[in-house]
């Protein structure tokens, strides 16, 4: 899978849930963890802007969107950062 326009501004990238499986549908999304210095200042609804003009697949994308400070923070709490870090693949 290319992430094309993605990954020239992202710090990280983490694929999970189904397609780091190996579990997937074909209609599956793609669900994503950014981890970027470009969101810094930006609200959730521009970083998924941001994202959405960037990707160039067909697939339906599922982005979730952090500052590397949000990252930290969020990685210690239960939620989907964390379960990104448990299943995920870094790409």
């Amino acid at each position: 899978m290319s992430l094309g326009k993605l990954c020239s501004y992202t710090n990280t990238i983490i694929l999970f849930c189904s397609r780091a499986r190996w579990d997937n549908l074909i209609e599956s999304d793609v669900d994503i963890l950014i981890i970027s210095t470009k969101f810094k200042g930006m609200n959730w609804r521009e970083c998924i802007i941001e994202v959405f003009g960037d990707w160039d697949k067909k697939q339906m994308l599922e982005p979730i969107c952090y500052t590397p400070e949000e990252f930290e923070e969020k990685k210690r709490q239960i939620g989907i950062a964390k379960q990104a870090i448990e299943e995920g693949v870094e790409v």
